[in-house]
């Protein structure tokens, strides 16, 4: 999709939003699902103000109409937490990837891959602020779920590898930074 497609999209979404808005009301939940596409879509552009101001409207409405024990509002504050990150803003989006975690374990039990990608997100998290021993923590919770149920070839469990490869080297502990850095090469080399 080029830029000006992506645009366009976007600018319908909008569109959208403004008639079920005016028609539906602000609070209606069909506005949320509309509220988090459009905060998707700002995040993705890197308009990162934007796409907060958009998620932070869905959370609310989520809250009020699925509660706050849902998958959807976890996803509602793990993108809230993902765009404070991309930010600089690691207490916050700390705070809202833990917000994420807890009903992930929850609701969809901790072998779940939401509940892995949120390990990894705040791993990375922990990882950003330098807090290395927390972030190879929760990379390391991520890592067994996503072994399991996604493959060592699935590009989270890569992508995993190389984090806590990465986070021994930076913690002084080279062999075990090989020994993960390795896992990853040789999984990509079987895709």
């Amino acid at each position: 999709m080029t830029t000006q497609e992506f645009e366009d999209q976007l600018n319908e979404k909008l569109k959208e939003l403004a008639i079920n808005e005016r028609v539906l009301g602000m609070d209606h939940p069909k506005n949320a699902t509309s509220y988090h596409s459009i905060g998707g879509s700002y995040l993705f552009m890197g308009e990162y103000q934007k796409a907060l101001e958009y998620f932070l409207k869905a959370l609310p409405i989520l809250e009020r109409v699925l509660g706050t024990d849902h998958p959807n509002t976890a996803t509602s504050y793990h993108s809230i937490g993902g765009t404070y990150h991309f930010m600089g803003e690691y207490q916050k989006a700390l705070q809202y990837r833990l917000k994420a975690l807890a009903i992930r374990e929850r609701v969809l039990e901790t072998d779940h891959p939401s509940t892995a990608t949120s390990y990894g997100n705040i791993g990375g998290t922990y990882y950003s602020m330098g807090d290395y021993p927390k972030a190879l923590e929760y990379y390391l919770k991520a890592l067994p779920i996503f072994e399991r149920v996604l493959g060592a070839k699935h590009q989270d469990t890569i992508t995993t590898y190389s984090n806590v490869g990465g986070t021994y080297e930076l913690m002084g502990n080279s062999s075990k930074a090989q020994e993960y850095r390795q896992k990853a090469e040789d999984a990509r080399s079987r895709r």
